[in-house]
């Protein structure tokens, strides 16, 4: 039995009969260097088009960015001094996690309090968040 054309879709069926391997290929068609059909976790490759239609058509986005909280300022000096007080060293900050009072009961999220306080987030923070201070030459990029 033949194998289908890179691009063609394949019918589960056939897969099961015939398994194929492909290689990702080294660049995609636009250059971008993304495999067009890489299989590599796939069991069949993408339909035909697909990932050109898939990538057209979308909102132009704004390129402005929110105004800064207020408590940003003070935020990123205690960043600052973390930074200073651990020169060298990754630091992550995790915000915690949901917890449950029962089995079907949650407690409101509420941010770890060293992440808040660096952050300036506080209730609005996302549960399993994560603060981390990669090392650099001059300090800490956050």
């Amino acid at each position: 039995m033949d194998t289908p054309a890179t691009g063609d879709t394949i019918a589960p069926s056939e897969h099961a009969a015939t398994p194929t391997t492909a290689e990702p290929q080294a660049n995609g068609a636009d250059g971008s260097g993304a495999a067009e059909n890489s299989t590599t976790n796939r069991k069949a490759p993408f339909p035909k088009g697909f990932l050109e239609t898939i990538s057209t058509g979308w909102a132009e986005r704004a390129e402005s960015l929110p105004s800064p909280r207020e408590q940003a300022a003070w935020a990123a000096r205690r960043r600052a001094k973390v930074s200073a007080a651990f020169p060298g060293q990754r630091l992550v900050v995790p915000a915690g996690g949901l917890k449950q009072r029962s089995n079907d009961t949650d407690y409101p999220f509420r941010a770890h309090s060293a992440f808040a306080h660096l952050t300036g987030w506080a209730s609005d923070a996302e549960p399993d968040s994560v603060l981390v201070f990669e090392p650099r030459d001059e300090g800490h990029e956050v």
